[in-house]
This record gives C-alpha cells, structure tokens and sequence, in this order.
C-alpha cells in the first residue's frame, strides 16, 4: 500500500477551529455538558491528531480548566486536565483521580488508545470512568480537514484537489495532516503551485518511514 512520508509538522492550530461531525460529535457536545459527567469525569480516547488535545484546550478556556503532571500541581482550581494519561506513572495517575473525586473536581483525560494499568484500583478508577472514543475521520470530516489544513497555510485549494488527495490516503487523521505538511513543504522547496499534477507527483514519491503507526 503506498503510503507518505512522515515528516514533522510545524504548524500549530487553533483552538477555535474545531470541527464536528459525526465521528467526534460525542466528544464535542460531552466537552460542551462537562458539569453532567459521571463521576465528574471524562476520558477521551483517540488516535495521534484526533483532535483529542485540541478539545482539552477548548474546555480549558471556556471552563477555565488547567493541566497537572502530579498531585503537586493541583491548587483550588475545580476542573483539572491530564492528557495523555498512558505516559503517567500509575501511582502519580491514581493520586490525581482521587483527589479529584475526594474535592468532587471536573477531571478530563485522555489517551490514544483503551488503557491498561499495573494497578488494580487504577484499572477500577478507569473503567468507572464515562468514556468518549474519538473515531477515524468520515468522508465530510476528511475532507473538511483537508481544506481547513490548506486554509491554515493561507492555501486555497479546488474540489478536485480534495478529492484527489481523500481517495489516495488512508481515512487517517495522521494520515491527513502528514500528506498537507509534505505537498506545503514540496511546493515550496520546488517552488511548485499545488496543482492536480504536482499532488499526482508527490503520491508517487513518497513513502511513510515508520508503518507500525498504521496498525
């Protein structure tokens, strides 16, 4: 399968250009209803550029949320944030979520995939945890992305092109976001106008280095 080239991404986007559809809409509205939480918590899990971070940063500013590594970081705020929650040592993640449900605070976390823990009470914290799964991009979605990520680079770009680009991918949002930052780099390393032609060119030429991100 020809897959593209990862290449790193040094564009950094907005937290207010989120867009929903139906494979993240679940997410959205439970950000939006965050004081009707289960145990006023909430895990997100989604893959790599789900826009998993991009929603914790949306409830940050409209709940007035912040982010904590350990308990050392919790003061009297009333809605927490811990992203990532796979890379926390466990007792650290633990100390959190209870101290978050001893004060009855607002916790969102998240995670790329279902967790699994070494602490038994961890896993029982988790699973009693109401839990949001941000699915793969469908067609509206993809292509929404495909334009906005063009748009963000003050790029306009034609139906056909969008169409080229979302029927040679893999309905991945890594997938996406890695195939705009190659076509922006090469056109301007080549100093190439981003035509159906030149997309046909980098499709042919570039490979992903790293499949195991694929699986």
């Amino acid at each position: 399968m020809q897959k593209i080239l990862e290449l790193e991404n040094t564009y950094k986007y907005s937290n207010d250009n989120f867009i929903s559809s139906a494979s993240n809409i679940e997410a959205y509205t439970a950000i939006n209803n965050w004081t009707k939480w289960q145990n006023n918590r909430i895990l997100i899990i989604g893959s790599e550029k789900s826009g998993k971070t991009l929603l914790t940063k949306l409830w940050k500013k409209n709940a007035g949320a912040m982010f904590v590594n350990s308990i050392d970081d919790l003061d009297d705020n009333e809605r927490i944030i811990v992203d990532n929650i796979e890379n926390f040592n466990d007792n650290t993640l633990i100390n959190i979520i209870n101290f978050a449900q001893e004060k009855s605070l607002s916790l969102l976390l998240t995670c790329s995939k279902y967790p699994s823990f070494n602490l038994k009470d961890l896993n029982s914290r988790i699973k009693a945890t109401y839990k949001v799964v941000l699915k793969e991009p469908d067609e509206k979605l993809a292509k929404l992305l495909i334009e906005k990520f063009f748009k963000l680079r003050q790029i306009l770009i034609s139906e056909e092109i969008i169409e080229l680009i979302y029927n040679n991918i893999e309905r991945k949002y890594i997938c996406i976001d890695e195939i705009i930052n190659i076509i922006d780099k090469q056109s301007i390393i080549r100093k190439r106008k981003i035509t159906l032609q030149f997309i046909q060119e980098i499709f042919k030429k570039y490979y992903v280095l790293n499949d195991a991100k694929y699986q």
